[in-house]
C-alpha cells in the first residue's frame, strides 16, 4: 500500500511538470555562446530558462529571439540581399561586443531592439532590394529606382513642367474653360510649350498626363523648333532639283511651310535647274570649277574659253577677273599665244631663241656647252646645237645641249660619260672638255680607254699580229664576238701561235699541238711517236729503276735505236723492262720474268725476311762476293740465301731450290727486293 503511494506522488509530480526548456546548441536556451564579429571572437548570452508556475520557458536577451533563443542576425530579412545591397545590424551581438561603445549600443536601441539591415546608398527596403532614386524624384515616387511622376511633371526627377518651363498654374478664374480647376496647385495652365502651343489634358488611355499641342509650323515635344519648309519648286520630283535647299522665306509668318530654292554652287533659277557656268565648266574632265561669285568658269591650267573646253597655249596662265580672263603668263614667257579664227585652238609661236609647245625649250640649251657643240641655224631652220663629231664622223657628243657623250665615242662597244656634265639638265659644268673625265663603260668583253681592244684581239706585246683579230683571218675566226676559233696549225686564245708542221702536216699528224712559248707551239706526240714534229716511232717504254715509263726502261737497261730497244746485259728483250733469267735457263726450261730480280751489294750480308709469293731482301754488311744466289724451295715454303764466289755450291743446292736470283754485280746498291 505504501510502495503504491509513493509511485501515485511521482506519476503525480510528472504529469505537473508539463514543459521544459528547449535545447540550442547543446545549452538551454542557448546558454553563452562564442561568436565572431568583425574578425572579433567574444562569448554572448543568448538566454536563460527560467520557472514559469508549473513550466520551464526560455528568457532571451535583447536580439535573440525563438523558443530556444538561437534565432538572431538578418535571415529573416534575406540577409539584406547580399553585401553589395547591405549590411546586417546584429542587435543581439552588437550589445553583448565588448568593442562597442555603450553610447553607440544605447543609439542602436534606440533605432530597433530588433535585428535590421542597413542599406548601401543605391538600395532600400527592409531587405535592401529595392533600388533608389539618388538624385530624389521632386514630384514623384520612386520605385525601384525610377522616379513615377505626379500628374503634370516630367523628367528623370520628376523636377520639369510637363509642358515646359513658364507654366503657369490654373487659377480659379480661368480653370472652368479648359477644365483644370481640379488642378489649380499643378503647372499646367497657359505659358508653356514654347509660347508655340497649348497644354492639354489628356485625351485618350494612350496618355496619362498633359501635353503640348503645337501652333502650325512647329513641332518638338515642346514645340521647341520650327517644322522644315518644303513647299518649294521641284523638278521631277526632286526639291529645288536637288541643286539646293528649300529655305523659309526671310520676314514670312512662321505658320506657314511654303519656302524658296535657295541653290548650290554653279545653278540658279527658281527651281535651281539652270548651270551658272556652261557645261559646269568641264569640271568632270577636271578642266575647269565654276566660280558661282563671278557666275564664270575658272579654268585649270592648259585649258580656256567659256567652258573651258578648249586646249590653251602651253606655259600659259590666265586669271579670272570681273572684266574677264586675263592672261598672266604667256608662253612661259617666251613667245606669243595666238588663236584660229574660230577660238577652237591656241598655239605658241616662239621667240628665236626657244622651242616647244610652251616655248620652255631652248633652241641651243647652255650654248652647247662649249667645244662639245656650235648653236647655228641649218638652212632654213631653227637654230640648234650641232653636236661634235669623232674623227670617223660619227658624233662624240649628242642631245640638246651636246652634253651627252655617245657610245660612238666609245667605238660603240660601251656607253660614254663625261663626268664635267649632267645630261638631265643638259649643262656641264665647264666648256673646255677635259679627256681625262671622258669615261666609258665597256660592254662584256671589251676593253680600253674607248672600249677599243675587241676580246678576240691579239694584244701581245712585240707579237707580230698584235692589234689583229684572232692573230689574223689566216690563223682564226672570232666566234659571236667572244671566242677565237684557231685554224689548222696555230693555237692559243687569239691564235698566235705557230704549230710545228712536216710536210705540210701539223705534228705530222701523230700529236697534238699546245702553248709552248709566245709565238709558238710544241707537238704533244701521241703513244708511239716522238721527235719535234713526231715524225718518228718510237720504241717501247717500260719502267725504270724509279718505276718512271721510259723508253726501252732508260738508259740503263737498253737503248733506243731506230725505233727498236737493245737491251743491256742482263734484262729482257723488248722495252728492257725485266731482268733474264741465270743461264737463260740453260735451254731445259722457260725463262720466267716474273719471278726474275737481282740484288747485291757493297753494303752487307743479305738476308731473307718474307717468303712465299714475296721474298723482301735486306742488305745488312759487307759481302764479298762476286755472285749472290737467292734460292725458294719448289713448293714456296722456304727460302735459302746464298752469297758464295764458289759457283760450284749452286749445283748442290739447287737439288731441293729454284734458283731466283744470280750473277748479280755487286758494285751495284740494292736494299729492297720483291719477288713475285
Amino acid at each position: 500500500m505504501q510502495r503504491l503511494l509513493i509511485l501515485i506522488v511521482a506519476l503525480s509530480l510528472v504529469i505537473g511538470t508539463q514543459s521544459v526548456c528547449p535545447i540550442y546548441k547543446g545549452k538551454k536556451c542557448g546558454g553563452t555562446q562564442s561568436h565572431i564579429l568583425r574578425g572579433k571572437t567574444f562569448d554572448a548570452k543568448h538566454g536563460e530558462c527560467v520557472q514559469n508556475g508549473d513550466k520551464e520557458e526560455c528568457e532571451c536577451e535583447t536580439g535573440f529571439n525563438g523558443l530556444d533563443c538561437g534565432t538572431h542576425g538578418c535571415s529573416a530579412f534575406n540577409d539584406c540581399t547580399g553585401v553589395n545591397h547591405g549590411t546586417c545590424i546584429d542587435i543581439g551581438l552588437e550589445l553583448q561586443n565588448p568593442d562597442v561603445l555603450e553610447s553607440a549600443k544605447d543609439e542602436m536601441l534606440k533605432k530597433s531592439p530588433y535585428p535590421y539591415c542597413k542599406c548601401e546608398s543605391d538600395f532600400t527596403g527592409a531587405t535592401c532590394a529595392e533600388k533608389t532614386c539618388k538624385d530624389g524624384c521632386v514630384h514623384g515616387t520612386c520605385l525601384n529606382g525610377v522616379c513615377h511622376c505626379s500628374f503634370g511633371y516630367v523628367g528623370a526627377h520628376c523636377d520639369q513642367p510637363a509642358c515646359g518651363p513658364n507654366t503657369e498654374k490654373p487659377t480659379t478664374d480661368n480653370c472652368v474653360a479648359s477644365g483644370k480647376c481640379a488642378y489649380l496647385d499643378l503647372p499646367i495652365g497657359t505659358g508653356g510649350c514654347s509660347n508655340h502651343g497649348v497644354c492639354t489634358m489628356p485625351r485618350d488611355v494612350n496618355t496619362t498626363n498633359v501635353h503640348c499641342v503645337c501652333n502650325t509650323g512647329y513641332e518638338g515635344v515642346l514645340c521647341e523648333r520650327l517644322k522644315e519648309v518644303t513647299d518649294c519648286p521641284s523638278l521631277f520630283g526632286n526639291i529645288c532639283s536637288g541643286n539646293g535647299n528649300c529655305e523659309r522665306i526671310p520676314g514670312q509668318t512662321e505658320n506657314t511651310t511654303h519656302g524658296v530654292c535657295v541653290c548650290t554652287s554653279g545653278f540658279k533659277g527658281k527651281d535651281c535647274s539652270e548651270r551658272i557656268c556652261k557645261d559646269d565648266c568641264n569640271s568632270a574632265k577636271k578642266q575647269g570649277v565654276c566660280d558661282s561669285r563671278l557666275r564664270a568658269c575658272v579654268c585649270k591650267k592648259g585649258f580656256t574659253g567659256e567652258s573651258c573646253g578648249v586646249k590653251d597655249c602651253g606655259g600659259t596662265i590666265r586669271k579670272l577677273k570681273s572684266t574677264g580672263p586675263k592672261m598672266v603668263t604667256e608662253c612661259s614667257g617666251h613667245g606669243t599665244c595666238n588663236s584660229n579664227a574660230d577660238g577652237t585652238e591656241f598655239k605658241c609661236l616662239c621667240d628665236e631663241n626657244h622651242m616647244g609647245d610652251d616655248c620652255s625649250e631652248l633652241k641651243c640649251p647652255n650654248n652647247c656647252n662649249g667645244e662639245r657643240g656650235e648653236c647655228k641655224a641649218d638652212g632654213n631652220e631653227p637654230k640648234s646645237c650641232h653636236c661634235k663629231k669623232n674623227s670617223d664622223g660619227t658624233y662624240m657628243y649628242s642631245g640638246p645641249g651636246c652634253a651627252i657623250l655617245t657610245e660612238f665615242f666609245c667605238h660603240d662597244r660601251g656607253q660614254g660619260k663625261d663626268l664635267n656634265c649632267d645630261v638631265t639638265k643638259n649643262k656641264c659644268s665647264t666648256g673646255t672638255i677635259h679627256t681625262e673625265n671622258q669615261k666609258c663603260s665597256c660592254a662584256a668583253g671589251f676593253s680600253g680607254d674607248r672600249c677599243e681592244i675587241h676580246p678576240c684581239d691579239n694584244t701581245a706585246e712585240g707579237h707580230p699580229q698584235k692589234g689583229e683579230k684572232c692573230s689574223g683571218r689566216s690563223h682564226g675566226t672570232c666566234m659571236n664576238n667572244k671566242k677565237c676559233k684557231c685554224n689548222p696549225g696555230y693555237v692559243g686564245p687569239k691564235c698566235g701561235r705557230t704549230c710545228p708542221k712536216l710536210n705540210g702536216k701539223t705534228c705530222s699528224e701523230h700529236g697534238e699541238c699546245v702553248v709552248h712559248n709566245q709565238t709558238h707551239g710544241k707537238c704533244d706526240c701521241t703513244a708511239g711517236w716522238k721527235g719535234e714534229f713526231c715524225e718518228t716511232p718510237a720504241c717501247e717504254v717500260g719502267r725504270n729503276a724509279l718505276g718512271d715509263m721510259e723508253e726501252c726502261s732508260g738508259l740503263a737497261k737498253g737503248m733506243c735505236v731506230k725505233s727498236k730497244c737493245y737491251c743491256r746485259d742482263g734484262w729482257m728483250q723488248g722495252n728492257c723492262e725485266r731482268p733474264v733469267c741465270p743461264g737463260d735457263c740453260n735451254g731445259h726450261g722457260r725463262c720466267n720474268a716474273r719471278l726474275a730480280v737481282a740484288i747485291a751489294s757493297t753494303a752487307g750480308q743479305v738476308k731473307v725476311v718474307t717468303c712465299k709469293n714475296v721474298a723482301i731482301l735486306i742488305v745488312a754488311g759487307t759481302v764479298n762476293a762476286t755472285t749472290a744466289l737467292v734460292f725458294v724451295t719448289k713448293d714456296g715454303s722456304d727460302c735459302h740465301v746464298e752469297v758464295n764466289p764458289h759457283i760450284n755450291l749452286v749445283a748442290i743446292i739447287a737439288k731441293n731450290y729454284i734458283i731466283v736470283i744470280s750473277m748479280v754485280s755487286v758494285t751495284k746498291l740494292v736494299t729492297n727486293v720483291y719477288v713475285n
